[in-house]
């Protein structure tokens, strides 16, 4: 049996994977983003385009999903997004 302390910091160990993971795959998609020279396609079933792909000690407004895609169309990138019901 597990004692509750060793419990509590497995669950904040994986807490904190998971957040890193999380950053990892935004950091992804805003590389991805930036990285598009035609088309960039999205299919998500909750999106929010104010949300930062890429987090640092201040928040950038630049690095929000809607700043980047509207970045994209400047230059002439199209954009698609498709959301999914369930």
């Amino acid at each position: 049996m597990r004692s509750p302390t060793a419990s509590r910091l497995l669950t904040s160990l994986t807490f904190k994977l998971d957040l890193l993971l999380l950053q990892e795959y935004m950091t992804s998609v805003a590389e991805a983003i930036e990285a598009a020279t035609e088309e960039i396609y999205i299919t998500d079933w909750w999106l929010s385009p104010e949300v930062y792909l890429r987090r640092g000690l201040e928040f950038d407004e630049n690095l929000r999903f809607d700043r980047l895609l509207a970045k994209k169309a400047v230059r002439k990138c199209t954009y698609k997004i498709d959301h999914v019901y369930f």
